[in-house]
Parts: structure tokens; sequence; C-alpha cells
């Protein structure tokens, strides 16, 4: 689990069981394989989440798999308040499987929601969980999610590739 902006943390599956076992802060869980059951607590996938709130940690559930095209900027708003109306209150978790993607596509998101310069937050995201490798096309959907035409999308698109490049080194 790495912090990317005050109180803001994103992480994996494994952060996310630790969190809510723990509680303190809030959990926002990005991910279709951790579907919700009413009745039980159970393994699904291989993936152990604590479906009931047992530690008092704020927590919700995002359905979105990984790579699915056309979806992820119908829960932004969600994800936006969410994490808006916990992160006064300490630190929000959000994570999907690995916490390189999904979850990266939503903090990213939200840092763009809160008017950094989309490059800006990028290397924010980058610099301070390296493992970041975001679906391009959820960039893409942000993107034009903010307004941005086509071109000034791919141009953009082009600068955080170049960017992971050289963060790679």
């Amino acid at each position: 689990m790495n912090e990317i902006i005050n109180n803001l943390h994103v992480g994996s599956v494994t952060d996310a069981q630790l969190a809510l076992n723990e509680g303190g802060g809030a959990v926002l869980s990005i991910g279709a394989e951790f579907s919700k059951n009413d009745t039980q607590d159970e393994f699904f996938d291989n993936v152990y989440i604590p479906l009931k709130n047992k530690s008092g940690c704020n927590w919700k559930l995002i359905s979105l798999w990984d790579g699915q095209q056309g979806n992820i900027v119908r829960y932004l708003e969600e994800a936006w308040k969410f994490i808006d109306d916990n992160i006064e209150n300490g630190p929000v978790l959000v994570h999907c499987m690995a916490g390189k993607s999904r979850s990266a596509s939503v903090a990213w998101s939200y840092m763009l929601y809160k008017g950094k310069d989309p490059l800006d937050a990028y290397w924010i995201l980058k610099k301070n969980r390296p493992v970041v490798d975001p679906y391009p096309e959820f960039l893409r959907e942000i993107l034009a999610a903010f307004k941005y035409n086509k071109s000034r999308i791919e141009e953009l698109l082009q600068q955080i590739k170049d960017l992971n490049g050289m963060m790679k080194k």
C-alpha cells in the first residue's frame, strides 16, 4: 500500500484484507471479483475479502472487471464521493487485485477531479506507487470525461507512456 496524496492510498487486495481486519479509515474495492455475498464470508476466486464490516472500517465495493472498456467513467463520481466523504477522517485505501490498473485509474481520476494536471497527477501516482500500469483505455475514457479533445488525449497518453518508460530506468 502506498500513499499517493495526503490520506489517499493505492494498494492490492492483500492491503485491503489488512485494512478491513484492522479497522480505521476506509476501503474502496474496485473489482467485480470481490462480489458481495450478504450471507457469509467466503473465498471467491481464491481471494478472501471480509464481507462483513467486522472492524468498523468504512467499505464500498464498485464492481468493475479489469480491462472492461466503456465502464470506468460511470463509477467515477461514486468513487470520488466515497473518497471525499472519508478522506478527512483518515486514510482511504483504493484497491483492486494488484493495485496496478483499476485502483490506480481511480486515484489518478480523483487527482484530476481535484484540479491536478493529468501529467502531474500521473507523475505523483507513478512516483509513489511505481508498479502502477493502468489499462490505457481507462485513461482514455477518463480524459474524455474531463472534456479533453481526441488529439490532446492521444498526446497525453503518449506522454504518459514516455513517462512510464523514463521511470522504469
